[in-house]
């Protein structure tokens, strides 16, 4: 019988052919997987807008004179102002535990959602007093996500905190104003 020999040339030549095969396969494999990380989803505003209003006895030019002292202290940044409009809208920021929720079963539920909103604050003359509205615009892709009231709520105390005297005159009747 014949010794079979084998040739170190071919052995190599299978070696490499294999090897860069399997460096192909590879290549293919994570551009097909890297490709697949695009997004599937995109959040958008949501249409519903809650307003919270408050009525103060002050011109319409004093409220927007405070309001920036007031969302810089709130941590705000004024994002865009339309002053002949009356309407200043902040920085999107992102939803804290208690400033948005999620109605399930009938409850609220407060937990992070890993929604954004953005105040929008209008101020107009009704009758004598000035009309500051405060809404939380949202951009979430939760379609049911509410706001809670707390920071419209907190920016309206602010503006009263600011529009009162300083040393208020207490009499037996009660509180005089001026």
């Amino acid at each position: 019988m014949k010794k079979r020999i084998l040739n170190p040339v071919k052995i190599s030549t299978r070696f490499f052919t294999s090897f860069r095969m399997t460096n192909l396969v590879l290549i293919v494999t994570s551009m097909f997987f890297s490709s697949c990380s695009k997004p599937m989803a995109e959040a958008k505003v949501l249409p519903r807008v809650q307003y919270l209003a408050q009525n103060f006895d002050a011109a319409v030019a004093d409220i927007t004179k405070i309001l920036p002292d007031i969302l810089q202290k709130r941590k705000y940044a004024v994002a865009e102002e339309k002053k002949t409009e009356g309407v200043l809208l902040t920085t999107w920021k992102p939803t804290t535990s208690d400033s948005h929720y999620i109605r399930i079963f009938g409850r609220k539920d407060l937990s992070p959602n890993g929604g954004y909103y953005q105040l929008e604050i209008h101020t107009f003359t009704e009758g004598d007093y000035t009309r500051v509205r405060v809404a939380s615009r949202m951009k979430s892709l939760a379609i049911n996500l509410r706001s809670s009231g707390i920071e419209e709520r907190r920016i309206l105390e602010d503006i009263s905190d600011v529009l009162r005297k300083q040393e208020p005159t207490i009499t037996n009747l009660g509180i005089e104003n001026d």
